[in-house]
């Protein structure tokens, strides 16, 4: 793994280990260093790809549409 110092790259509010944190739980974020404008396009195209994408996906939550539904009968 990076050291702290290669891990945060940009301004954030969180501390080094925090960033470290979640990077080592497998998250790209924290997105809040990211500017509003930025990650609310982000944020728009996420929510467009999830909401067209047809069945037989989930709707137990925007979240579950990105898993089949086949994938959940276990």
């Amino acid at each position: 793994m990076a050291n702290k110092s290669e891990v945060l790259t940009v301004p954030s509010k969180l501390n080094a280990d925090q960033v470290a944190q979640f990077h080592k739980q497998g998250f790209i974020g924290p997105f809040e260093a990211m500017p509003t404008a930025e990650m609310n396009k982000l944020s728009g195209e996420v929510t467009a790809l999830l909401q067209t994408k047809p069945a037989p996906y989930p709707e137990e939550g925007w979240h579950a549409r990105l898993i089949p539904r086949h994938h959940n009968r276990f």
